[in-house]
C-alpha cells in the first residue's frame, strides 16, 4: 500500500490526492486532511492517512485501522487490526490474525475466516485457508478450491498454479488449462509463460504449445520489445532470442540487462557496453557499470566514475 512518512524539520508535509490535500503536521507529526482550498477538513489527528482509492482512505489512530471517506467522516470506528485500500466496490481488513470483506457502508459482508486475502479483482480475489490458497466472488462463494500452494494472481486470463510442487496454468472458473507438472512457471506475458522442465527453460503459449523448446539453463520472465534473453546451458553465455525463439545475437556475453529504449546493456569478461535490437554492437565495451536508457540517457562507470551517456555513448549532462 502507498503511503506518505518523511522526516519533517519544523515544516509540514502536503500531497494533493483528488481533490483532497495529504498534510502532516510538523508539530505532532500526525496526518490530517485539507480541501483543494487549503481549508482543514481532518485535523491532524491521524498515526497514518493513506491515499484515497474509490473514495476512501485507510486511517490509523491508537494502533487501530479503519477509513474516511473526503469529507473526514469516518466510515466505521477505527477496530481493525490492518486493512487495505477499497477495490472493485470491497476491502479487505483484519481483526485478530484473520482476513475478511467489508463493504462501502461499512458491512462485514465476508467473514473473518482467512489467513490472508487479497485485493478483488474483476469480481474475484484470492484468499488463503489451511495453508492453501483459492479464490473466493464478491459474494464469499469459493469459485477456486483452496488447494495450491502459491498465490493465485491472474494475467492474461490465466494464473500459474502449484499443486505438489508442481507448476500448471488455470482459468478463472479454476479449470486447470495447462497441466501442472512443470517444476517452475512464471506469469503470461505478450501470450507466453516461461516454465522450466527437465532443468531447462523453455516458452508455452495459452494452449500449452511448445513455442520456444527447452534449450536454455535461464530466461528473464517477460519478452521487452519483443526480445527475451536466454542463456544457453552448453555454453553457459547469454544471448538475444525474439518471440519465436529465432536466436537474434551470438551467445557470448557473461551478463546482460533486459532492452530499454532499443538498446541493452552487455558484458564480456569484465567490461560493459550496448547492443541494439539486431545484436549489433553500438556502443564500445569500455564500462565498469552500464545502466538502462531512461529518455534516451543512461548513467555509466569508467574509471571509478559515473557519468550519464546519451545512445551514441558521448557524455551528457
Amino acid at each position: 500500500m502507498k503511503f506518505i512518512k518523511i522526516m519533517l524539520i519544523a515544516c509540514s508535509f502536503t500531497v494533493t490526492t483528488q481533490a483532497q490535500v495529504i498534510f502532516q503536521d510538523a508539530e505532532n507529526g500526525k496526518y490530517g486532511l485539507k480541501d483543494a482550498n487549503g481549508q482543514v477538513i481532518v485535523e491532524p489527528k491521524y498515526e497514518m492517512l493513506y491515499e484515497f482509492s474509490e473514495g476512501f482512505s485507510v486511517v490509523q489512530l491508537n494502533q487501530k485501522w479503519g477509513y474516511i471517506d473526503t469529507k473526514g467522516k469516518e466510515l466505521t470506528t477505527l477496530k481493525y487490526d490492518d486493512a487495505r485500500n477499497f477495490s472493485n466496490g470491497m476491502a479487505r481488513v483484519m481483526t485478530g490474525n484473520k482476513w475478511g470483506y467489508i463493504d462501502k457502508t461499512g458491512k462485514e459482508v465476508i467473514p473473518f475466516k482467512y489467513e490472508w486475502a487479497d485485493n478483488f479483482y474483476d469480481g474475484i480475489a484470492t484468499i488463503k485457508l489451511a495453508g492453501k490458497y483459492g479464490c473466493i466472488n464478491n459474494t464469499g462463494k469459493v469459485v477456486i478450491q483452496t488447494q495450491y500452494e502459491k498465490e493465485i494472481e491472474f494475467t492474461e486470463g490465466l494464473a500459474v498454479a502449484k499443486h505438489q510442487g508442481k507448476f500448471g496454468f488455470i482459468d478463472r472458473k479454476g479449470n486447470i488449462v495447462i497441466p501442472i507438472k512443470y517444476q517452475v512457471a512464471k506469469k503470461f506475458i505478450n501470450g507466453l509463460a516461461p516454465v522450466g522442465f527437465n532443468n531447462k527453460w523453455g516458452f508455452l503459449d495459452k494452449k500449452g504449445t511448445v513455442i520456444i523448446p527447452f534449450n536454455y539453463e535461464a530466461v528473464f520472465d517477460k519478452f521487452t520489445n519483443g526480445m527475451n534473453w536466454a542463456k544457453i546451458k552448453l555454453s553457459g553465455k547469454w544471448g538475444a532470442i525474439d518471440s519465436t525463439g529465432k536466436e537474434v545475437t551470438e551467445f557470448k556475453y557473461d551478463n546482460a540487462n533486459v532492452f530499454s529504449e532499443g538498446l541493452a546493456a552487455v558484458q564480456i569478461d569484465k567490461a560493459w557496453g550496448y547492443i541494439d535490437a539486431g545484436g549489433k554492437e553500438v556502443i564500445p565495451f569500455i564500462f565498469e557499470r552500464a545502466g538502462s536508457f531512461t529518455k534516451g540517457k543512461a548513467e555509466v562507470k569508467k574509471d571509478g566514475k559515473y557519468f550519464t551517456i546519451d545512445k551514441t555513448g558521448k557524455p551528457v549532462e
